[in-house]
């Protein structure tokens, strides 16, 4: 389970099908977590499927260091 993610966080979707889509987690309860998505409303994800241990993946988010999203 995510215990490092928190709100603020920049996450990205790994599915190969989407293009990269990045978020900010707004709000964590219950197990879940809401992604707001550019331009795209909120996602609501279950928090184990939100990795913080930097592996590459195919599926889940994963969470993004600034460095990675040109912050």
């Amino acid at each position: 389970m995510s215990t490092d993610l928190k709100i603020g966080d920049r996450v990205r979707d790994n599915d190969p099908r989407c293009d990269q889509h990045v978020g900010v987690v707004q709000r964590i309860s219950d197990g879940m977590a809401t992604i707001g998505r550019d331009g795209r409303g909120k996602t609501r994800v279950s928090v184990i499927r939100i990795f913080t241990d930097g592996k590459p993946r195919r599926s889940g988010w994963s969470r993004i260091e600034p460095t990675e999203c040109g912050e």
